[in-house]
């Protein structure tokens, strides 16, 4: 009996520090695509990185994680998977929970240099509702992130 908990008790931790070491991957692939959009619009100019963030067979903004980007009035200027929204004005339209993220996410901007935001969302894979995590960093007046599906 004892030998079946100590395996079970194994089983949970390993499980646990798997999805830990999965959830940093995340985060670090997040920050690491934002900060290649915001290289390459300090390179070539923010136009063009919108551009490239809207074309699907880019690297940025192609994939599960790609980047996407915002105004500081909350308009969207680049998402390859939404394009429909593409110069609409979206601050004050909620998740899926009600939550303002993306007015939090423009306010948060204004003093910070990079911001993590969790909201609900529909996961285009799923079509559900899932726990989305979001990093965002500005650059001149454009906000760009790149999130995760928690799952």
């Amino acid at each position: 009996m004892k030998q079946t908990v100590r395996v079970a008790v194994m089983a949970i931790l390993i499980s646990l520090a798997l999805a830990a070491t999965a959830l940093a991957d995340d985060r670090g692939e997040a920050v690491s695509r934002v900060q290649k959009a915001i290289a390459l619009a300090k390179g070539g100019g923010v136009e063009k990185t919108l551009e490239v963030l809207n074309d699907s067979s880019s690297e940025l903004g192609s994939g599960a994680n790609y980047v996407f980007a915002y105004d500081m009035d909350g308009t969207m200027l680049a998402n390859v998977v939404k394009k429909e929204l593409i110069g609409k004005n979206i601050l004050d339209v909620p998740d899926a929970q009600g939550k303002m993220f993306r007015r939090e996410i423009v306010e948060q901007m204004k003093t910070k240099d990079q911001v993590w935001m969790d909201y609900v969302t529909v996961n285009p894979k799923t079509k559900a509702n899932e726990q989305k995590s979001s990093y965002c960093e500005k650059y001149q007046d454009v906000v760009f992130c790149c999130g995760f599906y928690k799952k």
